[in-house]
């Protein structure tokens, strides 16, 4: 059975009366990551994370499928399920250029056809654009199997449909870091202008891709706002590295009033902000 990379218990109350609280489940291409929390109360009862590449003689589907039967939370069966899919194959097509028939190439064209999958698509922004993404199928049906009732969505649909920022600042960046990629937000006026993953190993590529995407929009350090969160094996020097080249670097918030518990009094919960501030998208 796999260990998981994290097990953060916060309420074992509620872990008690799963029929009364709620499940979201984060599926990525080499982690999944799952919530049980009480929407009612706002109270987050357990944070926990499995590398799913842990063994490398099993297969993404086959370690999945091992968790999905082992771990005793997930056999449970809840109030309300939720699937959040942070896969990056994900673009953004204007509601006026959307075509199903395109969906395809236009995927292809922009992550290549090596990696085949499942493509679905959901309206964001207020209807003016579509997220188009790629997934597995089989990992598909077996959350499918798994969750039968539950509500699915991809990573970026649940941001852009629920962003909830306080600017102080013109420009925006939002960067959420995981342990091999780099997720990256940019408003600029409140109007979005990128919401792209990069791949990154180390500081030095974090940094690079920032440099980048801020000559690319020309847009100028000083009247940036970045928010960041999330974890990887060069966290502790995210903050004072970020400090040198943007005015204003501070830790994403934690949003919607939620309980956490003692459990997180003695880590950064910023640290695991960007899967706690999903609970209050759903």
């Amino acid at each position: 059975m796999l260990t998981p990379n994290y097990d953060i218990i916060s309420n074992e109350q509620l872990l008690e009366t799963p029929s009364l609280q709620q499940l979201l489940t984060v599926v990525a291409p080499r982690f999944i990551t799952y919530i049980v929390f009480n929407a009612e109360e706002k109270k987050v009862a357990l944070l926990k994370q499995y590398q799913l590449d842990f063994f490398p003689d099993k297969t993404i589907e086959e370690n999945l499928k091992d968790i999905l039967e082992t771990d005793s939370n997930l056999k449970q069966t809840f109030q309300k399920s939720f699937v959040i899919y942070d896969y990056p194959s994900s673009g953004l097509i204007p509601e006026e250029l959307f075509n199903t028939s395109l969906n395809k190439p236009a995927t292809e064209l922009l992550y290549g056809d090596v990696e085949k999958g499942l493509l679905l698509s959901e309206k964001v922004m207020k209807g003016k654009m579509y997220n188009v993404y790629r997934i597995p199928r089989e990992i598909h049906t077996l959350l499918q199997q798994q969750f039968g009732s539950g509500k699915y969505w991809h990573l970026h649909t649940l941001l852009l449909e629920n962003r909830s920022v306080a600017a102080t600042l013109p420009c925006q960046i939002e960067l959420t870091l995981k342990d091999d990629s780099m997720m990256v937000g940019v408003w600029n006026n409140e109007a979005l202008q990128l919401l792209q993953q990069y791949p990154i190993e180390t500081l030095e590529d974090m940094i690079y891709y920032l440099q980048l995407i801020v000559k690319q929009l020309d847009l100028h350090p000083g009247n940036i706002d970045l928010r960041w969160c999330g974890k990887n094996k060069f966290v502790e020097d995210v903050a004072p590295n970020l400090q040198k080249y943007f005015a204003n670097v501070q830790p994403a918030a934690l949003i919607g009033g939620w309980s956490l518990g003692d459990a997180f009094s003695n880590t950064s919960v910023h640290f695991y902000t960007n899967y706690l501030n999903l609970v209050a998208c759903v």
